[in-house]
């Protein structure tokens, strides 16, 4: 299993996407901010952009609620 990671920014707020590769496709795990870490084993993707773009959405959904 191949790991990578992509690291961004929403509304002041940072966040990390774990990407685990292996014969399957892509999991991610996210990491918002100072918050505890969300695995997401729900989801495959078929592609690693797949897998960021997905946890982008949910980073930005996460910081949403958490701002006013």
């Amino acid at each position: 299993m191949r790991h990578s990671s992509f690291g961004d920014a929403y509304k002041g707020q940072k966040f990390i996407i774990r990407i685990s590769a292996d014969e399957n496709g892509f999991t991610t795990e996210l990491q918002v901010g100072e918050l505890p870490s969300h695995k997401d084993s729900d989801n495959l993707w078929s592609t690693r952009d797949e897998a960021i773009n997905a946890g982008i959405k949910e980073a930005r959904d996460i910081i949403d609620k958490m701002t006013p």
